[in-house]
């Protein structure tokens, strides 16, 4: 991972690209999410050239070395004496807008997000997704990306844009961290939280197609849950034990990540996109030592515990420079630093 030391932006809107200095740029966030569309809010000399830009207008953000972080178009520009605001979406959001009624048949939930994307003009980078689903119905009553969510919640995927505003449905993966913040040297501030995991919710097919297979004529099930059931939901696009399953699995994992939050405050990264994973080092020994106190690990390497980035947050001003903030959530993995933070805090009592 690369942080940003000398802080560098540069705007390109309606096709004129200019530097944060020739822009009049006073302050620039980014805000990136999973399951949310990017956002980027510019905060610029009322007399920058960028004055006349317009709702509509085509946008990309980059910062640091030439690292582009959101792709999209203006949706709104606040004039003021004293200061220009512009605000900018990802190129996924007209996902947000469209609704449409359609019923798709034995189809993979890939080929449904990229047929859903499709209707609302969405380019797609990568997606997951080899469950099928006998019959899946959208209609007008919700936004084709409230449907893209509920589909999420049914495979465990993350529903997130890429630097080029590219739509990613995509199932997290192990692996090697994106990158290490290090106690005592990049990371600026952090916070943890170690809590009761939440109960999953359960999931079950609603009709006998689940215990009869594919094939089966599929007959609604009077009690579907069966007798005393923990906490469940049933969708409509569950008719077998199959996707049933994937459903009740992607909710453990989700439980199980939500029982170590954690948030983070570094030197600008704007390689970092959510659903990345980073280790936090050093709070557990392995670095510089003090009388009295002990293995600090400031600057020590190896040994963080990984996590996964679920929103990310650029802010570059004048004030601080480019810093980026992490919300982070445990990898399903039973990680924790509860007792490396609680050594640290013995030691330096």
């Amino acid at each position: 991972m690369s942080f940003v030391f000398r802080p560098a932006a540069k705007i390109e809107i309606d096709g004129q690209s200019l530097t944060a200095a020739e822009a009049g740029l006073e302050r620039l966030e980014v805000v990136l999410a999973v399951g949310a569309h990017g956002f980027a809010a510019l905060e610029l000399w009322p007399r920058s050239k960028f004055a006349s830009a317009a709702p509509g207008a085509a946008v990309v953000v980059e910062l640091g070395d030439g690292e582009t972080v959101l792709t999209g178009k203006v949706a709104a520009v606040a004039k003021r004496a004293a200061s220009l605001r512009i605000e900018a979406l990802d190129a996924t959001a007209p996902l947000s807008t469209t609704r449409i009624s359609s019923t798709f048949r034995d189809l993979s939930v890939a080929d449904i997000v990229n047929n859903l994307a499709g209707e609302a003009g969405v380019d797609t980078d990568k997606v997951d997704g080899d469950l099928k689903l006998e019959s899946y119905a959208v209609d007008t009553r919700q936004t084709l990306w409230r449907h893209l969510k509920d589909l999420a919640v049914l495979t465990g995927a993350d529903l997130a844009a890429d630097p080029d505003g590219k739509l990613r449905f995509t199932t997290p993966a192990g692996g090697a961290a994106k990158g290490t913040l290090r106690f005592g040297a990049d990371l600026l501030e952090w916070r943890t939280i170690d809590r009761a995991e939440t109960p999953a919710p359960g999931f079950a097919a609603h009709g006998a197609t689940s215990e009869g297979g594919s094939r089966s004529w599929h007959n609604l099930l009077p009690d579907p849950l069966g007798a005393s059931p923990p906490w469940s939901r049933i969708f409509g696009a569950l008719r077998s034990r199959e996707a049933a399953d994937t459903a009740i699995k992607a909710a453990k994992v989700r439980a199980a990540r939500s029982k170590t939050p954690a948030w983070a405050l570094t030197l600008g990264a704007p390689e970092l996109r959510p659903g990345d994973v980073v280790e936090i080092s050093g709070l557990d020994g392995g670095g510089l030592a003090l009388p009295g106190v002990g293995d600090l690990g400031i600057g020590g390497a190896g040994g963080g515990t990984p996590y996964r980035a679920t929103s990310i947050r650029h802010c570059f001003d004048g004030m601080s420079g480019f810093t980026t903030a992490l919300e982070l959530e445990g990898t399903g993995e039973d990680a924790s630093l509860a007792g490396a933070l609680g050594a640290l805090a013995g030691g330096l009592a």
